[in-house]
């Protein structure tokens, strides 16, 4: 137990000085990593997200369509191919919408016609719905009066007219609610000169061993 121990801080005291001994090459990335993390800062890199927020269409009491399955139809590209467009859903009735770019003006133009596109395919299944209720609504009349005209009972026939009438009244189209937001997001200077720094020190311990395990193994081969 005791020369396992040992062993492992021999092999901990070698990585030391495998590190050690490429000291200047360590020190070189991590410059070259706190340059790349302050060239990554000051570039325009999706700078601005847009949000939109969706109310959808309501009919029969529930959404035309889970909010789950519109973020679904937009991740899959169904209202656009957009790289950078993106959304959640607060509930089965509210849809979040998220586009980013490095142009505010650009990212709230995506935003808006993502969400007018969304606004307008479920405001179209909304319409065709009433339509269909007001036919059967019709349907119903019609039938209803020819039962009155032969003195048969028709009060089914008035309830479920009410009913059908209730859900048309109910029936909401789907609504951008508030104004797109637009927000500029950046990361802090020293928050991405640290990452760089990190990112570069990874890189140089990464090589020094990989080039360590390589020499070693062409020895003893």
């Amino acid at each position: 137990m005791v020369q396992q121990i040992y062993s492992e801080e021999i092999d901990f005291v070698e990585y030391y000085r495998v590190i050690y001994k490429n000291r200047r090459l360590v020190a070189l990335f991590l410059v070259l990593g706190i340059i790349f993390g302050y060239v990554i800062n000051i570039l325009p890199i999706y700078n601005y997200r847009a949000s939109a927020l969706v109310k959808s269409a309501m009919v029969n009491g529930g959404s035309v369509e889970p909010a789950s399955q519109t973020i679904e139809k937009m991740t899959n590209g169904f209202y656009g191919k957009y790289s950078s467009v993106s959304g959640s859903y607060i509930s089965q009735n509210f849809i979040q919408i998220w586009s980013d770019n490095r142009n505010a003006e650009q990212a709230k133009k995506t935003a808006s016609e993502v969400s007018d596109k969304i606004i307008k395919e479920q405001n179209e299944l909304v319409a065709k719905e009433k339509t269909y209720k007001l036919d059967k609504i019709e349907s119903l009349k019609s039938i209803m009066n020819n039962y009155l005209s032969r003195g048969q009972e028709v009060a089914l026939f008035h309830m479920e007219i009410i009913r059908i009438e209730d859900q048309v009244s109910g029936a909401k189209q789907a609504e951008l609610l508030g104004d797109i937001k637009v927000q500029y997001r950046k990361i802090s200077l020293l928050m991405s000169l640290i990452l760089g720094a990190l990112l570069g020190v990874f890189i140089a311990i990464f090589y020094i061993f990989s080039k360590d395990w390589w020499l070693r193994a062409k020895e003893k081969f």
